[in-house]
């Protein structure tokens, strides 16, 4: 049967074909995204391939002859894969010499990864860790970066990801797919992360006794807190027990709607007081261990 093929080679000095997969035959023949799903042949050169990849070295090894060329595409080794169409030509863009594909989701990026994994494709590997790292996808989910870093054993990557889903509710993030791929072990290091980091950020929490408000602290509560850090010290608490980390709790907005909630007409200027005090808490916070 003649497959459709797809060239890479301007030359014509090819020696081997790479034969994309298929999905089930129940299946529609054209994918999501509109590119087919059929069987595609790729032209393509097992000495850019070997110099690429250790994996095929050893396999070209095995299909014929050093320095033996086959002279006509009928008597090329064909190699089938398990990966469809448009991940094995976007896996060939980054192998051959042409402009690495930019990827704009996660979904797009996975199957290509996991594709150069499996082919022990070290410089593509490389591009995507790049990739995975970019602030569109660490602003969008930082959990399934880190799921997928975690997947694919980027010990490095996964770290860095692990800092930025502080700012994230683990236990109220919808499940991904990517999760499922990750064991139990790695999962609970992250939640670890969390609940460690909450807790030692609850206990910075500490407001020097010189601190006071003319009106809260007359009377019998000169000995106490002025009222606004009462209420700061329950909305914090809350805050970093779901997201341990300073964004949200020394924002502006967060400490202008805790001084206006106490309703007391002096304690903005204690407040005002205090915030030499707040900024050495927040750093305090913010130098605490923030990675897995």
């Amino acid at each position: 049967m003649h497959l459709p093929s797809h060239e890479y080679d301007p030359n014509g000095d090819a020696d081997v074909i790479l034969v994309s997969s298929s999905q089930s035959s129940h299946l529609k023949d054209v994918d999501d995204d509109g590119s087919s799903t059929c069987p595609v042949e790729f032209y393509v050169h097992s000495s850019v391939l070997s110099l690429a990849s250790p994996l095929f070295k050893g396999m070209f090894c095995l299909l014929s002859e050093p320095g033996c060329r086959q002279s006509s595409p009928a008597s090329f080794p064909r190699v089938p894969l398990p990966e469809l169409q448009h991940v094995v030509s976007l896996l060939l863009r980054f192998v051959y010499p042409l402009p690495d594909p930019e990827f704009i989701t996660l979904d797009e990026l996975v199957p290509i990864l996991a594709a150069a994994v499996r082919y022990e494709f070290s410089n593509v590997i490389s591009s995507l860790r790049r990739q995975l790292l970019s602030a569109k996808f660490m602003e969008e989910d930082p959990v399934r970066v880190f799921a997928i870093a975690a997947r694919f054993h980027l010990d490095e990557e996964a770290k860095i990801a692990s800092r930025h889903t502080l700012r994230i509710s683990l236990l109220d993030h919808p499940l991904c797919d990517d999760l499922q791929q990750i064991t139990a072990h790695t999962y609970h290091r992250l939640l670890t992360l969390h609940r460690r980091r909450a807790t030692s950020a609850e206990a910075l929490l500490k407001l020097p006794y010189s601190i006071k408000c003319p009106q809260c602290n007359c009377g019998h509560a000169v000995y106490n807190a002025p009222k606004w850090w009462y209420e700061f010290l329950k909305r914090a608490q809350k805050e970093l027990s779901l997201r341990p980390t300073t964004d949200v709790v020394f924002g502006t907005a967060f400490l202008f709607d805790v001084v206006a909630a106490v309703g007391c007409s002096t304690c903005p200027g204690s407040f005002l007081e205090s915030f030499k005090y707040l900024e050495d808490i927040k750093k305090q916070i913010d130098d605490l261990p923030d990675t897995i």
